[in-house]
């Protein structure tokens, strides 16, 4: 991914050099328009956590992120720079970090549940060991 100023953006369009083909990434600029070629690019807002550079940079992706199973395979990891498996999900992410499906927790007050579908029925007991969550 490429997270460049905008002055970059001004001074790329007065100078003349050899732009080298770069092939599935997300840019943050509308560098194709500047020459930048390649299969797979995309020229949008790829949804960091926070991409303001300082000590509270965040390069991991948000949910709604168009790098989220886009990436290729081809020389790919298989695992993330927090050591999470990749791909996770229908494809790998562009990005150094794959996005993490948020964990939901279910709680169940302690009882018996029954279920009874098609004829048949279950009945599921709860109980509680040890401290709550």
């Amino acid at each position: 991914m490429f997270l460049l100023p905008t002055s970059h953006d001004r001074w790329a369009k007065k100078t003349r050099f050899i732009l080298p083909t770069i092939q599935k990434n997300i840019f943050v600029l509308n560098l194709m328009a500047l020459g930048y070629s390649g299969e797979g690019n995309i020229n949008a807002d790829p949804l960091f956590v926070n991409d303001v550079p300082g000590p509270t940079l965040d390069l991991h992706l948000t949910a709604g992120s168009p790098a989220i199973d886009v990436g290729i395979p081809e020389s790919a990891p298989d695992t993330d720079f927090d050591g999470n498996p990749r791909p996770s999900g229908k494809g790998y992410d562009m990005g150094a970090y794959e996005y993490q499906q948020p964990v939901t927790l279910l709680q169940f007050s302690q009882a018996d549940y029954h279920v009874t579908e098609d004829g048949a029925s279950i009945t599921i007991k709860v109980t509680r060991e040890g401290d709550s969550l």
